[in-house]
């Protein structure tokens, strides 16, 4: 047997958002010290028409209006499942014939850990590391996706978050709010993340002074070094890691108490 590490916060959300719960059967492999682990969740349903498999990933993209009407749904769950995948460094797939059924698959590489994992005896959460307090997180970020993924782990990390969905909402926020750190997409529109956090840096104390974390897929380094001199104190890379991005929080919140009012 072999033991691997992974986000098992994550790991369920994954299979949860999936449309099909019939089976599942996982699959390892194993190269130096990744194991890849193969999900299949598979039906014998009406299946689905081969114009139509782009479609089932894309946000708010449900397959005509009779399906919408007979099963429901936002068209979410799998574009949710899709950033999931794609944030723990994995990829996802599906195969499906009409009359036949569906396969929806997702392959995630996971690090192997020495010994054996212990059996978990509790719903898996997040938790804080001992000692550090909940924090008050504003999260700067358009992407509506991504605001429900990082809410969600966030909050499961015993923290509460406040959702600004461009740069000016999110110095409003600062500016009337209370925070203990700001996580900014460097990305948005109206105003970037870079533009947001020279305008946070540029308010009166004590509010300029808060941490500022840019979430950001750029890895050019005169991009990095462009983010930093605007004022953010630290830079964590998307597809989001989660341990790296609490390691960070408890990293630059440290001694604070909290700014603002």
């Amino acid at each position: 047997m072999i033991a691997v590490k992974g986000d098992v916060a994550t790991l369920p959300l994954t299979v949860a958002t999936l449309p099909l719960t019939v089976a599942t059967s996982p699959l390892t492999a194993v190269k130096g010290d990744v194991a890849t682990v193969l999900v299949e969740v598979e039906d014998t349903g009406m299946g689905i028409a081969a114009d139509q498999l782009p479609l089932l990933f894309k946000p708010f993209s449900q397959l005509g209006t009779s399906t919408s009407r007979r099963f429901g749904g936002t068209g979410l769950g799998l574009a949710i499942t899709k950033r999931l995948v794609e944030m723990m460094g994995g990829t996802i797939g599906v195969d499906s014939r009409l009359g036949e059924g569906t396969r929806f698959w997702f392959a995630l590489p996971l690090r192997k850990v020495a010994g054996r994992v212990p059996p978990r005896t509790e719903k898996a959460s997040v938790a804080l590391p001992k000692g550090r307090r909940s924090l008050r997180i504003l999260v700067a970020e358009d992407n509506r996706i991504n605001q429900m993924l990082v809410r969600a782990m966030l909050q499961k990390a015993g923290h509460t978050v406040v959702i600004a969905g461009n740069g000016r909402i999110a110095v409003a926020e600062v500016e009337g709010g209370t925070f203990d750190v700001i996580l900014m997409d460097m990305q948005m529109p109206e105003m970037d993340g870079e533009e947001a956090t020279r305008a946070i840096r540029a308010l009166p104390p004590p509010r300029n002074r808060l941490p500022i974390l840019a979430l950001t897929a750029d890895a050019m380094v005169e991009h990095r070094e462009r983010y930093l001199a605007a004022g953010v104190d630290d830079l964590v890379p998307k597809p989001i890691d989660w341990e790296i991005l609490l390691a960070a929080l408890e990293t630059h919140t440290a001694d604070d108490v909290g700014q603002g009012d």
